[in-house]
């Protein structure tokens, strides 16, 4: 297990670096002042340019410059955004927080319906049943989520009206900012009617929500059956059948003993699937909602 980690820590370092070296190599394929398009100043006086450009090393070679870039990354000085001038740093902060809720949300529901479900698959093995869930986890997984959250806004949003169309609270409840996590910081708040805006921001939840959890229930759904499946053909398994345990005491024993890593499995596919495809699904729920 450690050299596992210990590979794929390595490989994760090596990827940032990749990252950041093409990162920093934009600034000067991009149009315009390598410095501008690395800090996000525009209009500096001559002053101040000469001293971003000391700071950032300009005069220097390549790898030198690039070594400052770095440095300013860990120091969190990420420069200005072009679009509204804000601090980078800031602007990523207040963002990630409604990110990171919603992934948390679509990942618990995706826990909670698809463990369950994976359990019994692997249990009715080449069974109708485990054909059926089988069947619905490739249908869901195949389902492009820019898709499904535009088909979510038509119906339940446009057409019947059950939630709201965008947004991560109505504009009627003013929340004070705090957490970053509008429940959180609803509920630390000291505003009025503190119930229905609780309510109202639950409501902003379900659609973003599930749109994003019904691929990644399959996914869980997937991994959790093919464990079950393997633990329950094992040989021990067989034997404890032989000596007379059972069904429930040689059902649960095995999983959290013999199969660990398996929930590791399980939570990793399912954050990276969160990590990769948010975006897709965000687009269509805006800028003010949880992306």
């Amino acid at each position: 297990m450690l050299k596992i980690m210990l590979r794929h820590i390595s490989l994760l370092t090596l990827t940032l670096l990749i990252l950041s070296f093409f990162s920093f190599s934009l600034a000067y394929l991009f149009p315009g002042d390598p410095l501008v398009n690395l800090t996000g100043i525009r209009n500096s006086s001559e002053q101040g340019y000469a001293l971003l450009a000391q700071q950032y090393a300009m005069q220097d070679s390549f790898i030198s410059q690039y070594w400052q870039y770095v440095n300013h990354l860990f120091a969190g000085n990420w420069g200005l955004s072009f679009s509204s001038g804000l601090p980078l740093a800031e602007e990523i902060s207040r963002s990630l927080a409604a990110s990171v809720e919603l992934s948390a949300y679509a990942l618990i529901f995706s826990f909670v319906i698809g463990l369950p479900l994976g359990f019994l698959a692997g249990l009715r093995h080449h069974k109708f049943i485990d054909f059926s869930l089988l069947s619905a986890s490739v249908i869901g997984y195949s389902i492009p989520v820019f898709w499904l959250a535009l088909i979510a806004i038509l119906i339940f949003s446009i057409q019947l009206g059950w939630f709201p169309l965008s947004g991560r609270i109505s504009l009627l409840y003013d929340i004070p900012y705090q957490t970053g996590f509008i429940l959180v910081d609803i509920l630390l708040s000291d505003v009025p009617d503190k119930e229905f805006a609780f309510q109202d921001a639950l409501q902003h939840l379900v659609l973003p929500s599930v749109s994003i959890a019904i691929v990644t229930c399959t996914i869980v759904l997937r991994i959790t059956r093919r464990s079950v499946i393997e633990v329950m053909n094992s040989e021990y398994i067989q034997a404890a059948y032989a000596r007379g345990l059972s069904p429930r005491q040689v059902f649960f024993a095995p999983w959290s003993k013999k199969r660990p890593y398996s929930y590791f499995a399980v939570i990793g596919d399912a954050i990276y699937y969160l990590a990769d495809k948010r975006h897709d699904s965000g687009n269509y729920f805006f800028m003010a909602g949880y992306w």
